[in-house]
């Protein structure tokens, strides 16, 4: 069974993530699906994605890739990635991963922009970020 694809029921984009000192339980601060800014392109402040993955087995190489969706283009154009191992010894048990873009994103135009998780290549999640000028 070593290598088989886990399940992602959270990828979550936020400022930053908090863990209680008693209970280690997380709280997303900043919970986010748009970045706003005053032009473009742009740099963003740094942010965190917070993923919660289960039913996995062995070790598993991830990915989290960040691209822009141009409706005028096919392929889309990535701007940043994050990878990381996560080892599932048992697949009932829930991990999770805090991704950090310790530098944020420099975007270079408004629009859509697929986040996407993958385990071994395969798209496990995904979710949007709209960028957009702030008014």
């Amino acid at each position: 069974m070593a290598g088989v694809i886990p399940r992602c029921p959270a990828l979550v984009l936020c400022g930053r993530v908090e863990r209680d000192a008693a209970t280690r339980n997380p709280t997303l601060v900043g919970v986010f699906q748009v970045i706003e800014v005053a032009s473009f392109p742009a740099g963003t402040r740094p942010f965190a994605v917070w993923i919660q993955l289960t039913n996995g087995h062995g070790a598993i190489g991830m990915q989290v890739r960040i691209a822009h969706v141009r409706p005028d283009h096919f392929e889309d154009e990535p701007v940043a990635t994050l990878e990381f191992t996560r080892n599932f010894a048992d697949p009932r048990v829930v991990h999770e991963h805090v991704g950090r873009f310790e530098n944020g994103l420099y975007l270079e135009q408004a629009g859509d922009y697929l986040v996407t998780l993958t385990a071994n290549g395969i798209e496990v999640a995904r979710t949007y970020l709209r960028a957009s000028v702030k008014t």
